[in-house]
């Protein structure tokens, strides 16, 4: 007589249950690995910021359709992000509206709490921008805050990504 795996109750739970364990193991020792390579990225200065919704002082949120991000390799940052409110001073230059520069002198700091990642940018070159405030989850997900000296703040959330190449 021939006995199936599947018609034996508790021998078919029991592979259900092995099976279950090896994806859940999998997984977890997946998102362990994301959570460290992410965490070696910000320790090394080499990760983006993908900007995903914009939440302006005034107003409500707005989806961004397209890519707008802050980058942080080494000293340099580098911002290409839109803006959303209120100028007290109109930019010389009308063609670069939104927050975009690039500075390599920077006041930097980092420290970690409630597993999150509290990163300070202070960029020492930039007369637009006093500070930029970014909290990053374990997982990878993250929200930045622009202070500038003329504008209203604004905040943008989003996810980190590590620079590929950078770790190796």
């Amino acid at each position: 007589m021939k006995h199936s795996v599947l018609r034996t109750p508790g021998l078919a739970f029991k592979l259900l249950l092995c099976i279950s364990t090896f994806i859940i193991s999998t997984s977890s020792f997946a998102q362990e690995s994301k959570e460290i390579t992410l965490q070696k990225a910000i320790q090394s200065k080499h990760y983006i910021f993908k900007a995903q919704t914009a939440l302006p002082m005034r107003g409500g949120m707005r989806q961004l359709t397209s890519e707008y991000d802050l980058k942080v390799e080494g000293d340099t940052v580098t911002a290409y992000l839109p803006y959303f409110g209120r100028a007290y001073i109109a930019p010389i230059d009308p063609g670069k509206g939104g927050i975009q520069f690039t500075s390599g002198e920077n006041n930097y700091n980092s420290r970690i709490k409630k597993k999150s990642w509290e990163i300070t940018i202070l960029p020492k070159n930039i007369q637009e921008v006093r500070q930029l405030f970014l909290t990053i989850a374990p997982n990878g997900n993250a929200r930045l805050q622009v202070i500038s000296n003329n504008r209203d703040p604004i905040s943008f959330n989003g996810y980190v990504e590590v620079i590929k190449n950078a770790l190796n």
